[in-house]
């Protein structure tokens, strides 16, 4: 959208007189380079772009996603499991966390290294 009315802006300078271009076309470029995304976000889809856009990414990451409380990755606000760090991060009460707490531990325990 932005393209199109940068278009019709330089056809307008063109139509008033060169010097308007010396104006519109700075800007369109300017304009280009600040609305391009630049990765993805800890979601996985792509970064908003604009001069707004990392604040915008911002808002959407902290609405869908959380903290693991064990990598402090950010993981999905609906995941039972950390696709990071493998622990289970589901839970309702204080003592399901302390269940949960002692069943990481083992199977971090019985987990097969790398090597």
């Amino acid at each position: 959208m932005g393209h199109i009315l940068f278009i019709i802006l330089h056809l307008l300078a063109l139509a008033f007189g060169i010097v308007g271009l010396v104006i519109t076309i700075p800007l369109h470029i300017i304009y280009t380079a600040a609305s391009q995304p630049k990765g993805t976000r800890p979601d996985g889809k792509r970064q908003t772009g604009g001069w707004f856009g990392p604040l915008i990414d911002d808002i959407i990451i902290s609405a869908k996603m959380t903290n693991c409380p064990f990598c402090k990755a950010k993981i999905d606000k609906k995941a039972s499991k950390c696709p990071y760090c493998q622990e289970w991060v589901v839970v309702d009460t204080l003592e399901e966390a302390d269940i949960l707490e002692e069943y990481n531990e083992i199977e971090q325990k019985n987990r097969p290294r790398k090597k």
